[in-house]
């Protein structure tokens, strides 16, 4: 490069002395032109940059100030690299087309702090910042009558019960005890909105019909209930039993429980143990079980404890895939087939 040559001169525009300086070289793109501001009769700031509408030069308050390397917009004394007051930042596609608004910053593109290698589809990524000294995020912190006007996806920590919460399904929630577990979550209000739910399907998931009680819903409709006793009602909002089973459709082939078992063969069994006394210990008092004949058929077997605790269910009465009964025996050869005389009262 060539070395640059120095002119200078004081120039009074509109009042204001302004010092010219013009560095120049071989070649128009090597040469520089500064104004800086040396004095004036009005209330212009040393340092602040000028603009010009193409006859005049202005410098105001809306030019702006560089002093000792740090940059102002709005400011006459800039506090760091780039300070700016009164206005907002708009970056990116933002740029000249959206209002930030005061003290606001709005980008157009993924934001990276202590990274430059940014990863795509996030929109804040502080994926490098591993160290001690920076390797958490603080959120907004108050108390529950500070919570701001809610949007769905919002999160802070709540200082007056000390947990994190967020703002989802229109409300805010707690969302993490200090170990780490949820600790509880705000249930749907009714069968259409359900919370949790399934993902986009507000009708599909659990909801608090009544206090103390909890509903399951599919489809917009309750499908089971557990009331505030433990009782639970698939089909009916009033279970009257340990399980409640009912039909409202108006279908007269409903309800009906099945117990099945998809890998057949003979001796396979399906049956329901009934335990009046379940700490006996010979085990179930009673049981009626369907074993497989085999043939893709099944006996249905009826077993009874004799009296004492100790004593094991042994069965009693068989009826055949071929519609037989044997009180007693196990391959009866008649409609009825007792292994003893029956008495028949008079």
């Amino acid at each position: 490069m060539a070395a640059l040559h120095h002119l200078s001169k004081t120039t009074i525009l509109g009042g204001i002395a302004l010092a010219a300086c013009l560095l120049f070289a071989s070649t128009p793109a090597e040469a520089v032109i500064q104004w800086r501001h040396v004095g004036t009769v009005s209330t212009i700031t040393a340092n602040q940059l000028c603009k010009t509408d193409g006859t005049d030069i202005f410098c105001d308050s809306t030019t702006p100030t560089i002093s000792g390397g740090m940059v102002g917009i709005g400011t006459t004394v800039p506090s760091s690299s780039l300070s700016i007051y009164g206005g907002g930042l708009a970056v990116g596609s933002y740029a000249g087309t959206t209002t930030a608004g005061t003290g606001n910053g709005i980008f157009s593109g993924v934001v990276g702090i202590g990274t430059s290698s940014l990863v795509g589809g996030a929109a804040l990524d502080l994926s490098n910042n591993t160290t001690i000294s920076n390797s958490s995020i603080v959120l907004p912190i108050g108390t529950t009558g500070a919570r701001p006007t809610g949007f769905n996806g919002m999160l802070r920590y709540n200082s007056t019960n000390g947990k994190f919460e967020g703002y989802q399904q229109n409300v805010w929630q707690d969302i993490l005890t200090t170990g780490g577990l949820v600790s509880s979550i705000n249930l749907g209000t009714n069968a259409t909105n359900t919370n949790p739910s399934r993902n986009g399907d507000l009708g599909s998931g659990l909801f608090a019909p009544t206090g103390s009680s909890v509903a399951v819903a599919t489809n917009g409709t309750e499908r089971l209930r557990v009331d505030s006793s433990g009782n639970v009602g698939i089909g009916t909002i009033v279970p009257a039993y340990t399980l409640d089973l009912s039909d409202d459709h108006g279908n007269s082939n409903r309800p009906f429980l099945r117990l099945g078992n998809p890998y057949g063969g003979t001796g396979n069994k399906v049956g329901i143990v009934l335990s009046p006394y379940s700490s006996r210990s010979g085990g179930p008092a009673s049981e009626i079980i369907a074993v497989d004949d085999g043939n893709s058929a099944a006996h249905l077997l009826f077993y009874t404890a004799a009296t004492g605790g100790a004593t094991t269910a042994a069965e009693r009465m068989r009826i055949t895939n071929a519609g037989n009964v044997g009180i007693g025996p196990t391959a009866p050869l008649a409609r009825i087939f007792p292994v003893a005389a029956v008495a028949v009262a008079a």
